[in-house]
């Protein structure tokens, strides 16, 4: 019942009917000049039906047992047979609450029970079978409580704590009127029962209402947390583990939750769906306990919670989409560089520098002729000079060691290294980028231990460790390397992470311990994340 104009018409209902029926009930059965009598009995009914005005709106299957409870009640105050009728509709209430169906077959026994021994006369007159369904009372009620999940209602210890009051006069004032049979002990335990009655209904009435902020802190806590889902967080706020929920499949006119499934959009049996909409249209169902979303702030709160989460999640799935994007962008921006620096020193080779080897070639044998001709021994020297020189420069673009695999580049760098190098290279192929990429970490090492390390020896490992490429290259020298400081490494850095892989240095400057740089490459130089796919070898 979420329409207040509906439930105010009901709670004003409610209140003409606890002051009518109550009122007459206590001047039809009591002598109004003893207020012990009657003033107990008439504020019993009277919490019970304020109960149901205030569980109104909220949980109607509690309004109703509340006042069912308040009537019943009352109509043992009319009628003695009726004494006892009370206890139907209570222990329905304390076993089932905040809904109607037991959950669990042991509840509905209970609640079968509590009506029938309710409407047989003289059942809960007698102490001995007061103390013994007392008993069974409470096992049911502490086994419904440990059985399942907490609901967001009058539930769990909510519900037992009174109950185990309520058992406890029960079983206590019909031990007491066992061990002392007396009207004194009669009136104390009546006026105890009725205190404590007055009590369960105070907690009916307060119930534990969870708040809307709870639902937004739970948005908050999903868009903070990697992992969970927005059932999983719902049906533990809730207390409904069979809670589910769908999202709206245009294509194929339906609800399907996150495994596919479709989720029924008018529920079934004690499950209720509740549809969400976004902007008039189906967005989502949530399937849940009759109960579960009582409270209309709470049912607001979480449709809203499950529009924004869906929003967050879309938004995440953006910014992944874009990241991946990017991570492509930076490896085909790579490879297209090491394409082009290879089409480059390709013509290099097959152009100019085939033109100026024959010029060179030409200017040789030229036979000595009559006057000076050093200029031509100069032109030579200078012809060599820059074959050589474009010869480095097409290194640099790409090294055509590379053809032969990365061994064969490696002892090419090995060859030409001013320092003692020993090397450890694996003898397999590798995609091409793997390899450019695993060749420049060498090459920018041992160009770094040549300006400055002052080292004397260097090795070069290059290891395969499950789908990783390991390139560790370490001297002897003074140390101080370090991405941040030199343009070679801080390139060598965005190379590799384009590719999927890091670069890690230790270099201790002025400690004469040497520096070791350690390159991880995943294997086929494929990583779409663009992130490090290893725990790192440098240390």
């Amino acid at each position: 019942m979420r329409n207040p104009a509906g439930v105010r018409g009901a709670r004003t209902a409610l209140a003409i009917l606890a002051v009518v029926l109550g009122g007459y009930a206590e001047w039809a059965a009591h002598d109004l000049r003893e207020p012990l009598l009657w003033i107990p009995d008439l504020l019993v009914g009277l919490a019970f039906f304020g109960a149901a005005m205030a569980r109104l709106g909220r949980d109607r299957p509690v309004a109703i047992l509340a006042a069912l409870t308040a009537g019943a009640w009352f109509a043992g105050t009319l009628l003695p047979v009726a004494a006892q009728w009370h206890r139907g509709p209570l222990i329905h209430l304390l076993v089932c609450s905040p809904g109607w169906r037991p959950r669990t077959r042991l509840g509905m026994v209970a609640v079968a029970g509590g009506y029938v021994s309710a409407a047989v006369p003289g059942v809960w007159a007698s102490e001995t079978a007061a103390i013994v369904l007392g008993g069974l009372f409470l096992a049911v009620l502490a086994a419904e409580r440990s059985g399942r999940a907490v609901r967001p209602g009058w539930d769990g210890a909510g519900r037992l704590v009174p109950g185990i009051g309520w058992v406890s006069v029960v079983v206590g004032g019909a031990a007491a009127r066992l061990a002392l049979p007396s009207d004194a002990v009669d009136t104390a335990t009546s006026l105890a029962y009725a205190v404590v009655l007055c009590a369960v209904a105070g907690a009916v009435a307060r119930g534990r209402r969870l708040p809307a902020r709870a639902v937004a802190d739970l948005v908050v806590e999903l868009g903070e947390s990697r992992s969970g889902t927005l059932r999983d967080a719902l049906a533990r706020l809730l207390g409904d583990p069979d809670l589910r929920v769908g999202h709206w499949v245009r294509e194929a006119g339906r609800y399907v939750d996150a495994d596919g499934a479709e989720v029924p959009a008018d529920g079934s049996g004690s499950r209720v769906a509740t549809a969400i909409d976004r902007d008039g249209t189906p967005f989502a169902v949530i399937l849940h306990d009759r109960s579960a979303l009582a409270d209309p702030g709470v049912m607001d709160a979480v449709a809203a919670a499950t529009r924004l989460t869906a929003a967050h999640a879309a938004l995440q799935a953006e910014v992944r989409a874009q990241l991946a994007e990017l991570a492509a962008s930076r490896r085909r921006l790579v490879v297209a560089g090491d394409e082009e620096r290879q089409r480059l020193e390709r013509r290099l080779h097959e152009g100019s520098r085939r033109r100026l080897a024959r010029l060179r070639d030409d200017l040789g044998p030229a036979p000595a002729r009559a006057g000076d001709r050093s200029h031509l021994s100069r032109a030579a020297a200078q012809l060599d000079r820059t074959l050589e020189q474009l010869d480095d420069l097409a290194r640099g673009l790409h090294p055509r060691e590379l053809a032969g695999g990365l061994a064969d580049g490696v002892a090419a760098l090995v060859e030409r290294s001013a320092v003692p190098v020993r090397s450890v290279v694996l003898a397999e192929r590798f995609a091409p980028p793997v390899e450019l990429a695993a060749y420049y970490v060498c090459a920018e090492a041992l160009a770094n231990v040549a300006k400055h390390a002052a080292a004397t020896a260097v090795t070069i490992e290059v290891v395969r460790k499950g789908d990783l490429l390991v390139v560790i290259v370490t001297d002897d020298g003074r140390g101080g390397a370090a991405p941040a400081r030199g343009s070679g490494l801080r390139g060598l850095t965005d190379r590799l992470e384009a590719l999927g892989g890091r670069l890690s240095v230790v270099a201790a400057p002025g400690t004469g311990s040497g520096t070791r740089i350690a390159a991880e490459l995943p294997l086929g130089g494929d990583n779409p994340t663009g992130r490090p796919t290893g725990r790192g070898v440098a240390g």
